[in-house]
């Protein structure tokens, strides 16, 4: 068990040391890692007894996890905003496209 959990415990310090400069492919990455190192503790919890080492270990890790969110939030809304103005930028750009046939002309009468 203490294996899983210092593992646990290693991954989760890295990734806060570098935390704002972590990009969301690392992020993504890190809870694709994470999660099997926390269903084997889950799995191992339910088997045997966590010691009070384990169990204080976690509890810091946890803390840990709203800054971790705040983290994936920034991105989240950093992806969106972005979204937005493609989206605007698209709206604004297909006003001046307008579907002109290619052999039409214009004509401008004088009164």
């Amino acid at each position: 068990m203490n294996e899983w959990v210092n593992e646990l415990e290693t991954m989760t310090l890295q990734l806060i040391s570098v935390l704002e400069q972590t990009t969301y492919e690392e992020l993504a990455e890190f809870v694709e890692r994470r999660q099997p190192i926390v269903d084997q503790i889950n799995q191992t919890a339910l088997e045997q007894k966590l010691t009070s080492e384990d169990k204080d270990t976690l509890k810091a890790i946890l803390q840990h996890d709203p800054i971790i969110m705040v983290r994936m939030t920034v991105l989240k809304n950093e992806a969106g905003n972005w979204l937005s103005q493609r989206k605007q930028a698209t709206r604004q750009r297909s006003v001046y496209e307008s579907a002109y046939t290619p052999d039409s002309f214009l004509l401008d009468k004088r009164k």
